[in-house]
C-alpha cells in the first residue's frame, strides 16, 4: 500500500501523456479515420489477459454466419515485420504475432474470414472496401480509427473503477474513459448472472444509463488429442502438464485442474515464445 501511494504522482503523469494523446484527437489536430467498412472494436482498460481476444474470436464466430466477409484486424503484438499483411496459416508468430495467427488458424482456410496486421490499423482498412465487418481487437486506446461500435472488456471483480493507472495499478487510462465504451463486457464471471448482481456491476462500474451491460462466462471443453495422443475420457487418472504464457494464468490453470485435479503447471511470460 506505501509502495502503490509512493507511485501515484508517476501515475499522474502516465494519464497526463494519456489525456493529451486523447486531446490531439478530441481537438480535431489530428482527424481520426473513418472507415467505410462495418467496425466493431474490442479493448479494455487493463494491462492485459482480460479475454478481449476469445471475445474477438467469439464475436466473429457469431458474425461469420450472418456477414459476409468477416475481418480480424490487431497491431500482431510481438511481431518483428511493421507493414500491412494479411495472415495466412503457413505464417510464424513471429512475423505476424501469436495471437493472430491463432484466430486465423481457427478458420482455417475459410475463404468468409480474413486476418490483418497492421501498426497502423487505418492503412489496413482503406484496403477492405466497404462490404463485411471488422473486429478490432485491442483498439479501445487507438484513436487514429473512429470505429462504429466500442465494447470494454473488465474482468469480473477486476473492477477498474476500483485500480489505478500505472504504475500505481493496473489501469492503461482512467476508469473515467470507460464512457467511450459503447457496452462493457464483463468475462470471467463464475457462472450466470442475476438481474440484482447485474444492478450491482452497474453501479460498481458507474455506468451510464446508455450504456449497455454484457456478463460472459467460461466453460472448458474436453482436451483435444495432438499429436497422435488417445482420445480424452472423462476421469481417467492422467499425469498433465499445463503450459500457458497468458496474461492473467490463474484463471487457466483452475480451469484445467478441474478435468485434471493434479497437473503440474508451467506458466511463462504473457507472449513469450516457448522453445
Amino acid at each position: 500500500m506505501i509502495v502503490r501511494k509512493l507511485l501515484i504522482p508517476i501515475s499522474w503523469v502516465y494519464m497526463l501523456g494519456a489525456w493529451l494523446h486523447a486531446a490531439w484527437y478530441r481537438w480535431r489536430i489530428r482527424t481520426p479515420y473513418q472507415p467505410q467498412i462495418a467496425t466493431l472494436s474490442v479493448g479494455n482498460l487493463h494491462l492485459g489477459g482480460t479475454g478481449k481476444t476469445p471475445l474477438s474470436l467469439w464475436l466473429m464466430e457469431q458474425l461469420h454466419f450472418k456477414v459476409d466477409p468477416v475481418y480480424y484486424l490487431s497491431r500482431g503484438y510481438g511481431r518483428r515485420t511493421k507493414d500491412v499483411r494479411e495472415v495466412q496459416l503457413e505464417d510464424l508468430p513471429q512475423d505476424v504475432g501469436d495471437e493472430a495467427l491463432m484466430v486465423r488458424q481457427h478458420f482455417g482456410h475459410s475463404s468468409d474470414v480474413h486476418v490483418f496486421v497492421a501498426q497502423r490499423r487505418a492503412d489496413a482498412l482503406r484496403e477492405m472496401g466497404r462490404h463485411g465487418v471488422v473486429v478490432l481487437d485491442d483498439a479501445f486506446q487507438h484513436r487514429g480509427v473512429e470505429t462504429a461500435l466500442s465494447l470494454l472488456v473488465c474482468p469480473f471483480g477486476q473492477w477498474y473503477t476500483q485500480d489505478h493507472v500505472v504504475p500505481a495499478g493496473r489501469l492503461r487510462e482512467h476508469p473515467s474513459a470507460a464512457r467511450r465504451a459503447h457496452a462493457v463486457v464483463v468475462t470471467r464471471c463464475p457462472g450466470p448472472v442475476d438481474p440484482l448482481t447485474r444492478l450491482d456491476i452497474r453501479a460498481k462500474l458507474d455506468l451510464r444509463p446508455e450504456q449497455e451491460l454484457f456478463c460472459s462466462w467460461e466453460r472448458y471443453g474436453d482436451p483435444l488429442p495432438q499429436w497422435d495422443a488417445p482420445a480424452w475420457q472423462a476421469g481417467q487418472t492422467l499425469n498433465a502438464l499445463a503450459l500457458c504464457g497468458i496474461g492473467q494464468p490463474a484463471v487457466f490453470l483452475a480451469g484445467v485442474r478441474r478435468l485434471v485435479p493434479m497437473a503440474e503447471a508451467m506458466v511463462l511470460a504473457d507472449h513469450e515464445p516457448y522453445r
